[in-house]
């Protein structure tokens, strides 16, 4: 199946990191990572310069292990929801 980019969003509630995940579908990225706010399509708040600030970061990959971040929530136990 052919994946596709969504932006997700962790609020930390002071704040947010953002990330591309590429995925099946938005629904599998929720599912494993249910503190994500995952956008399907480009999230309104966000200007061209912020957008292209987060793809210049790269995209992860729903079926490879997580890195930088999420990696980190993902070992604390996930985040606050």
């Amino acid at each position: 199946m052919t994946k596709t980019q969504y932006f997700a969003l962790y609020d930390y509630g002071q704040g947010g990191l953002w990330m591309l995940v590429a995925a099946e579908s938005a629904a599998r990225i929720r599912e494993k990572y249910p503190w994500l706010q995952v956008f399907e399509g480009t999230p309104p708040m966000l200007d061209e310069s912020a957008l292209a600030l987060i793809r210049s970061r790269g995209v992860q990959d729903i079926d490879d292990p997580p890195s930088g971040w999420l990696a980190d929530l993902v070992q604390d136990g996930g985040g606050a929801t």
